[in-house]
């Protein structure tokens, strides 16, 4: 669906259910108990099987991911779904399923377990999907003929699990060995189709699984439905059984080719089964199975149910067509939701009610402000757009505007230098052009016929005696006597233009500059020592042309495991002597020994940390140093000791439950003795691998403490 629906939501994991009333007038009951779905409207009522595991719209541990919505924190589900937005501990603000549908929560209140029961006129469940499947069968010689029987059976009991007919079921039955045989075409008829596997008989050739796919999908594509009043196929699947390992030629080409065309692959392997064929041949669809093993073919019917119900209750599709934009209620009728929005702001959000075809649609809408002068278009995160039109044509004979009403004008300008002498023109890349007529008798000094040339752009126009008074142009000269500069002469703005000459050559470790006295580049190493000193003695300071300073770390070693190689960003290396207690990894983690032993470092042959037994010290059987070789379990009298059973050991050992397990065991004066004694032995509470720290213990809303529970 595309647009979003108002109403209200029920949801109640006790019961395990969910109701969701739509203002459209439509209501959705979800029994995840009876794995049943409800879809009423007035007094109308259908069913259907529903086998989607419920959403947990509650928290179970988990930590935030670091999403918000407002002032509500998310959380994500095991698997990733759904995801939800909590308001404390116990409020959802928003949950966004598996299938990508979202909800928003604006008012929680109690539910009545009473919503969750359905009209009392609902029909029972039957699967009425409009499919095409295709049932691809092993019929190699590795499997016998109590199998095949098997085989045969279970392809029956799946066929009686649906509605046939032109307007829901249609199968075909494809055999596979060495190759493949269409056994039956696509048919609508489920007496022809058990009649057609009743009659098969069996092969017992190799295992040539691209046969089978390759055959059965040629029939579909050749042979399958469309949705009405659409080009879109009906959904198709083909469910492929089979006991052993492709070994005829390959697979993979046709698969690819039938799942990139839209059809659902159901693989089921029995007995000595390649796994990884099996998972690869089985398309992946959120939340449904769609892979199916058994240790021989006596388990197909166990396989039996739960491939009817992935198939009739999850296989992607729409009862209304693909062309419903809006939501599909009773009759497979298309209604419009409260909002349409495909959230494109060059689109207009409309909606019809009605079948295929007809929900939201989202025309384009019209940027057209009218102006001749503006450039329309649309942004879809932002909407219309004008700019402006370039009317400029590069041509320097005409003078270009624009009209709003008509758009550009590019005007010719006219050029006329007043002399009878000239031929006047221009020239679109230079501008106006005057040249002498031949013999024209006219001079500039003739007071009885003045000549008056005209101003021309970056030119010095003037009457020229020596061309018998045609008027002359020469170009019009530019020099700010500065070596470092380009000089023009912009004609279309009849003015110089002093460029500065770029003197960047692209290397980031020169200074580069124009020098003024010859107006030659000039591109001055720098000193990196100083102009890339970072004052930091564990660098080595350089310069890189690419990406300038650079300031490398040095590396201190000198070779010696009995000293520390360190740096000062004041002085650079140095070389202090290792304390092993301190330094040395192994000795660090072990305090205890400290009473034992003493550790020097021995630099011959790089032996690093060495370990000397002090004199009269021993560590006792309880891994500790006392000094004295004593041991901890030697303190315990015997009586005591007898009266430690299997959990008083888990107690002290593991240490989960602490102290509460060395008292709760002994009991009295006698067991705070030992806890008291042994408490250093003891800190390591909490600490078992298995044991893990619940962060929201004690936030259960549910939680009684008087209770214990």
């Amino acid at each position: 669906m595309v647009g979003a629906i108002s109403g209200n939501f029920y949801y109640h994991a006790g019961v395990q259910a969910m109701r969701i009333d739509l203002d459209i007038g439509a209501t959705e009951i979800y029994r995840y108990d009876t794995k049943l779905r409800y879809l009423q409207c007035g007094q109308t009522c259908e069913t259907e099987t529903y086998n989607s595991p419920m959403p947990r719209l509650f928290l179970e541990g988990e930590a935030p991911n670091g999403a918000t919505f407002g002032a509500c924190t998310g959380y994500s589900k095991a698997g990733g779904a759904p995801t939800i937005f909590m308001n404390g501990a116990s409020q959802v603000c928003r949950a966004i399923l598996q299938d990508g549908s979202v909800y928003d929560f604006s008012n929680w209140g109690p539910v009545d377990p009473a919503v969750f029961t359905p009209l009392g006129n609902c029909p029972q469940p039957v699967c009425t999907k409009r499919i095409d499947f295709g049932l691809v069968f092993d019929e190699s010689g590795s499997i016998n003929g109590n199998d095949f029987r098997r085989e045969q059976t279970f392809a029956q009991d799946f066929a009686r699990a649906f509605t046939w007919g032109y307007d829901y079921i249609g199968m075909s039955l494809t055999m596979f060995d060495t190759d493949a045989r269409l056994i039956l075409g696509l048919d609508y008829s489920q007496a022809a189709f058990i009649q057609a596997v009743s009659n098969v008989q069996q092969g017992r050739g190799n295992t040539c699984i691209g046969c089978g796919i390759a055959t059965s999908f040629q029939n579909l594509q050749a042979a399958g439905r469309m949705i009405p009043g659409t080009n879109t196929p009906v959904s198709r699947v083909i469910i492929l059984l089979t006991d052993g390992q492709n070994n005829v030629g390959s697979y993979q080409g046709i698969l690819q080719q039938a799942k990139n065309s839209g059809v659902i692959f159901f693989s089921i392997g029995v007995g000595q089964v390649s796994q990884a064929q099996i998972n690869e041949i089985g398309s992946d669809l959120p939340g449904v199975q769609t892979r199916f093993y058994g240790d021989s073919f006596t388990a197909l019917p166990g396989i039996l149910n739960g491939l009817i119900t992935a198939t009739c209750s999850n296989i992607p599709g729409n009862p209304c067509g693909s062309g419903c934009l809006g939501y599909c209620s009773c009759g497979k009728t298309c209604l419009c939701p409260n909002l349409c929005d495909d959230g494109n702001d060059c689109t207009d959000n409309r909606c019809n009610n009605g079948v295929n075809g007809n929900g939201c649609y989202f025309p384009p809408i019209s940027c057209d402000d009218g102006n001749a002068c503006t450039n329309d278009g649309c942004n879809p995160s932002g909407g219309c757009f004008h700019t402006p039109v370039n009317c400029d044509d590069s041509n320097v004979c005409t003078t270009d505007t624009c009209d709003p009403r008509i758009g550009c004008n590019n005007a010719q300008i006219t050029c006329a230098d007043l002399s009878p002498c000239t031929a006047d023109s221009c020239n679109p890349q230079t501008g106006c052009t005057f040249t002498p007529i031949a013999n024209c008798p006219q001079v500039c000094s003739d007071p009885t016929k003045p000549i008056t040339c005209p101003p021309i752009n970056c030119t010095k126009n003037e009457c020229d005696v020596s061309r018998n008074g045609a008027c002359t142009a020469t170009p019009r000269v530019c020099d700010d006597n500065n070596k470092c500069t380009i000089d023009t002469c912009d004609v279309k703005k009849n003015g110089c233009v002093f460029t500065p000459k770029n003197c960047d050559d692209n290397n980031k470790c020169t200074t580069d500059y124009c020098d003024l006295n010859t107006g030659n580049c000039v591109n001055q190493p720098i000193n990196a020592t100083a102009v890339c000193n970072d004052y930091n003695a564990c660098t080595r300071d350089t310069c890189a042309p690419a990406t300038g300073c650079v300031n490398t770390p040095i590396v201190c070693s000198d070779g010696n495991v009995c000293t520390q190689d360190k740096c000062s960003t004041a002085t650079g290396c140095y070389y202090p002597p290792v304390d092993c207690w301190k330094e040395d990894p192994d000795l660090v983690t072990h305090p205890d020994l400290i009473g034992c032993f003493s550790a020097y470092c021995n630099a011959t042959a790089n032996r690093g940390c060495v370990l000397t037994p002090i004199n009269g010290s021993a560590i006792d059987s309880c891994g500790i140093c006392n000094g004295d070789g004593s041991s901890c379990l030697g303190q315990l009298d015997s009586g005591v000791a007898t009266g430690l059973g299997a959990g008083a050991v888990a107690g002290i050992v593991i240490g989960v439950v602490g102290v509460a397990a060395v008292l709760g065991v002994l009991g009295g004066k006698k067991g705070y003795d030992i806890w008291l004694k042994h408490r250093a032995n003891m800190q390591g509470a909490n600490t078992n691998p298995l044991y893990t720290h619940n962060g929201l213990a004690g936030s259960n809303p549910m939680y009684n403490p008087d209770q214990g529970a």
